[in-house]
């Protein structure tokens, strides 16, 4: 993109659009973060500097506490 870039994710098979995504600077920020990233795991990708959509996201298998992460709160773990 021009200006910035995002990582998503949304259910699998569904290519008609995203639940979550994340915005990142444009360059190579947005596809190191998608690199290092576990969406199983982990609630959010690293690093990104605004939530594209509403909401907080929660790993399939996350060890995260419901309540530890602040929704809209940019994390880096």
């Amino acid at each position: 993109m021009i200006y910035n870039d995002r990582v998503t994710v949304g259910p699998k098979g569904d290519w008609t659009g995203y639940e979550h995504g994340w915005c990142y600077d444009a360059g190579p920020a947005a596809l190191l973060a998608a690199l290092v990233w576990d969406p199983e795991t982990q609630d959010m990708p690293v690093g990104f500097k605004k939530q594209a959509t509403p909401g907080q996201r929660r790993a399939p298998r996350s060890d995260t506490p419901e309540n530890d992460v602040a929704e809209g709160e940019n994390v880096l773990t």
